[in-house]
């Protein structure tokens, strides 16, 4: 399978938009055709956009760099920038979540050596063709990695203060409007800090939530969130587990998809897979734990590395950061090796 696309940006945030709106102008078409020919249930795309400009008010408030970064990206790629920042708004497709999946392991002492976070990335296969790897260089010298859609989307990221975002869709069912969940997560990688991290995750003025898993040296933690309420779970001997169900007891009154095989099968595999190794796991170690298609061998909708009809893994995404090496698998780790992409400087 051909490597998701890698591009280097520096600059101001509108300047590495613009870089981004530029070279992968290609990707942010077809993903914005993704979204205008399949539009969430009872809504027209142009309904979609004229919802866009109250969830941009309240994020230009908070977050004026991101907005940058998307007007950015609008003149680079030659897109109203108000249908770029629509396809922000993951809130608009709440029936459709489902179709988004991913499957987090963080390992920390004792269970390793090391600080390391493991994740398989779930979409339809379609999105595949919209993926991107982003190298980010600011004037003010913080530099991050991510990966996501079209260059300005981020699914997951490290940055140079050795903290990564990782992560898991959740179906909250108290939507509203605000900071759009995708921007929150982009918001954190704005982050020095563990705590600082953590605010940005839990910001009252979001429109809901990811389970964001923050993690530093030594220390991680997921944060799962809806609009109105959250909760952190912390590692337990040294292993922290997620997939896209809530598994708070008090955020269970907000699952939207109770019972949700494919999510409940992942977290119970890694559970499993992470509670029979036998000692400190290093990061190559870790990376097969991504290709598991256990109990039967055979991968399917249920496995940690996904092979459904309507979401599949679409890449594998791996760090130390004790090493600072960042590795990612292209497609489904069963098949694809992971490969060095970047380092933290």
């Amino acid at each position: 399978m051909k490597e998701v696309p890698f591009f280097s940006v520096s600059g101001s945030h509108y300047e590495c938009g613009r870089q981004l709106g530029t070279n992968f102008k290609a990707q942010i078409y077809k993903y914005l055709d993704l979204c205008k020919n399949e539009p969430p249930p009872n809504l027209t795309w142009q309904e979609c956009v004229n919802h866009a400009d109250r969830f941009v008010e309240i994020t230009k408030q908070c977050f004026p760099q991101i907005i940058e970064e998307i007007q950015g990206t609008a003149a680079g790629s030659g897109i109203e920038f108000i249908e770029l920042f629509a396809l922000t708004i993951e809130e608009l497709y709440s029936e459709s979540y489902s179709l988004k999946g991913c499957t987090d392991i963080v390992l920390l002492p004792p269970a390793s050596e090391h600080t390391i976070v493991i994740h398989n990335n779930d979409l339809p296969g379609s999105f595949y063709d919209v993926l991107t790897q982003v190298e980010w260089n600011f004037d003010d010298g913080t530099q991050m990695f991510t990966v996501g859609l079209g260059g300005f989307m981020v699914s997951v990221g490290v940055n140079n203060s050795r903290l990564v975002l990782s992560g898991n869709a959740l179906t909250p069912t108290d939507v509203r409007v605000g900071i759009p969940r995708a921007l929150i997560a982009r918001a954190i990688l704005l982050a020095k800090t563990f705590d600082e991290a953590i605010e940005i995750a839990n910001h009252p003025n979001r429109a809901s939530s990811y389970n964001n898993i923050i993690t530093v040296p030594n220390k991680s933690v997921s944060v799962e969130g809806s609009a109105t309420s959250s909760d952190n779970i912390l590692p337990k001997n040294g292993v922290l587990t997620h997939s896209n169900h809530y598994c708070s007891k008090k955020m269970l009154p907000f699952e939207g998809h109770p019972n949700y095989t494919s999510s409940i099968e992942r977290f119970n595999a890694a559970n499993r897979i992470t509670g029979t190794a036998n000692e400190p796991v290093d990061l190559k170690t870790a990376e097969l734990w991504l290709a598991d298609h256990s109990p039967n061998d055979v991968g399917d909708d249920n496995t940690l590395c996904r092979h459904g009809k309507t979401s599949e893994t679409t890449f594998g995404f791996a760090v130390d950061l004790n090493t600072g090496i960042v590795e990612v698998a292209s497609g489904h780790p069963c098949q694809n090796s992971f490969k060095k992409v970047w380092e933290i400087k």
